[in-house]
């Protein structure tokens, strides 16, 4: 199935939904403090193994690269959701702007794994 306009669009407006729930958890006056900005990183690099396992030549076939690729994505997805709650633990940031990061890693996350599941092409290259 190939991308359409549409779709992108959604991908697009979620993902800036997303982005605007995370900033909205640093930029408040009740929250003001940036440090949930760290998940921006897991956001960079969570797609990063996705896409170099679907570009080997025996993808689907079961390998220790594969496996690697998938724990690797898995758990940057787990740190995303993983450092609002430390740092709530922590006493840095309060409870709503940890709320507020954890709701925009689920928009974003989500898009992530739509764009994955919209550009899956039959060859072998784009898909999960």
């Amino acid at each position: 199935m190939g991308a359409t306009t549409t779709g992108i669009c959604c991908m697009a407006l979620f993902f800036t939904m997303g982005i605007l729930m995370v900033v909205l958890g640093c930029a408040l006056p009740e929250y003001d403090n940036w440090y949930p900005l760290f998940v921006l990183i897991t956001y960079i690099l969570t797609p990063i193994p996705a896409c170099a396992i679907t570009r080997g030549d025996n993808y689907g076939e079961g390998s220790a690269k594969e496996d690697a690729c998938t724990f690797m994505t898995a758990a940057l997805t787990v740190s995303g959701y993983g450092i609002p709650f430390v740092l709530f633990n922590n006493g840095i940031i309060l409870a709503g702007a940890a709320w507020l990061t954890i709701a925009g890693n689920t928009v974003i996350f989500s898009s992530i794994l739509a764009y994955f599941m919209l550009y899956e092409v039959e060859d072998g290259y784009g898909n999960l």
